[in-house]
């Protein structure tokens, strides 16, 4: 359904935030990414923690968040901006509860730093 969207879209399930679902605009600025597993195990190269507190409010709460302009910094990428707008979920709901919005910015100083 998300395959030809022109933005990028991510789909996570559950307490741990298991990644269910990239759409290839996803994978074109996060890379390559294992479905099935944690968030945390999967982008274990993100360089900010507030995108997991995120996820783990969201999850908690189930209220809606909203991130804009946030740079995406991930080892070895180019860094960009990220809008983030996730959909309300209950902590005891099995729907997906998250969706990302990146888009480009130029290369980070940062980048590919260890």
């Amino acid at each position: 359904m998300f395959d030809a969207v022109p933005v990028g879209v991510s789909v996570t399930s559950g307490r741990d935030h298991r990644l269910i679902y990239l759409n290839p605009a996803y994978r074109a600025i996060v890379g390559e990414r294992r479905c099935g597993r944690p968030m945390r195990e999967v982008f274990a190269d993100l360089r900010h923690e507030r995108y997991f507190a995120l996820l783990d409010q969201v999850y908690a709460t189930g209220e809606a968040v909203r991130v804009e302009e946030t740079p995406l910094r991930l080892s070895g990428r180019d860094e960009r901006l990220c809008g983030w707008p996730p959909p309300s979920a209950g902590s005891s709901s099995p729907a997906p509860t998250g969706s990302g919005t990146p888009g480009r910015r130029g290369r980070s100083s940062a980048a590919g730093a260890g």
